[in-house]
């Protein structure tokens, strides 16, 4: 499973050790990746600009990170991925919205 969000969210241990806990082995990205991820979400999600280009930068990271370490999975924690990225868009990992995931739970805990 690989990790994408902000710089701060792809190397601080909240969710390595979280998933770790429950037997789920988590990766970042290599540095330059990183920043460029960040530099994205920063510099154009955030102001509401959707770059063709960008988003194809993302998918060859997520391309790489697949052919180096065979990740299964993608989770995008930060706000700002889910509006460029979706599983349509990458057909060779599983997407994992965490915005989408929070509220399906919390959905259902309401519910009970």
């Amino acid at each position: 499973m690989a990790l994408l969000g902000t710089k701060m969210t792809m190397q601080l241990p909240f969710y390595f050790h979280g998933l770790a806990k429950q037997g789920i082995e988590v990766i970042a990205p290599a540095p330059k990746q990183i920043q460029t991820i960040h530099q994205i979400i920063t510099t154009e999600l955030e102001i509401n600009i959707f770059n063709p280009a960008s988003k194809q930068l993302i998918l060859q990271i997520i391309a790489e990170l697949k052919a180096k370490e065979n990740i299964q999975g993608i989770i995008l924690g930060c706000t700002e991925l889910p509006r460029l990225l979706n599983q349509t868009d990458c057909q060779q990992v599983t997407i994992y919205d965490t915005v989408a995931l929070h509220v399906k739970e919390l959905l259902a805990k309401m519910k009970n």
